[in-house]
Formats: C-alpha cells, structure tokens, sequence
C-alpha cells in the first residue's frame, strides 16, 4: 500500500524561503563591519581584540599563550585578516547567532576552530 502525501503550497514557499535565509545569512557591509569592530572573539584556543583602527591584537594557546598582532579589513561579505606570518592570512564569511560568530571558508564550510564567543571591548587579558 502506498500512501501519497501532497504537500500545500504555503510548504513549498517556506522551505524555499528558508533555503534563501540560509544562503543570505553571511554578514555583509556595516553590519559585518559593526560584528566585529571594538569586539573580543575567542574560539577554543584563540582570541582576538579588533580594534576600530582595524588593528588586531591576538592570543593563541601554542605550547603556553603568545601574543601576536595583525590587521582586518571587510571586504564586502567577508572579513580579511592579515598576519605577521603570511600563511595564516585567511578571509572569512561570518554568521552570527546571539554572541557566537560562525567563521565558513569562501566555499561557505565552516572554519576549523570557527566559533568564537563575542564581547564588548577588549578582554584579551582573561584569555
């Protein structure tokens, strides 16, 4: 016995707009911009201050906590980071849900070590 279930239409047009929502949720513009300027990013084993003069000021637990600094820059829909060793430059989109900020690679995957609490100021000294 088979059974066939039609959907109402109003079911397609939801998950089509959810699909759309999911392909716009990456932060654009001055809203990406306002994400992260003046806020304090920490994932597992980093954290990161971005000063409004798009200077970073970093942690990273390494064998123990090392300092390091950097600049950013929003290029559109992502955010680009610029390091003192060249083969960590990266560019990331971000999501953000309450005070967590989702790093995704260009091709959309998130980041390894990509979800990163977020504060106010800079709170690098609890790190």
């Amino acid at each position: 016995m088979f059974v066939i279930r039609v959907l109402p239409p109003l079911a397609v047009v939801v998950s089509c707009v959810n699909l759309a929502l999911a392909q716009e949720s990456f932060l654009r513009g001055d809203l990406l911009r306002k994400t992260i300027t003046g806020k304090t990013l920490t994932g597992e084993n980093w954290s990161e201050y971005y000063a409004p003069d798009g200077t970073i000021h970093g942690k990273v637990r390494i064998f123990g906590v090392h300092n390091y600094v950097g600049k950013w820059r929003v290029l559109e829909d992502r955010v680009c980071y610029d390091y003192e060793e060249k083969s960590k430059n990266t560019c990331s989109q971000l999501r953000i849900v309450e005070n967590q900020v989702f790093h995704h690679d260009l091709q959309g995957r998130l980041k390894n070590d990509g979800i990163a609490r977020r504060a106010n100021g800079n709170m690098l000294s609890i790190f």
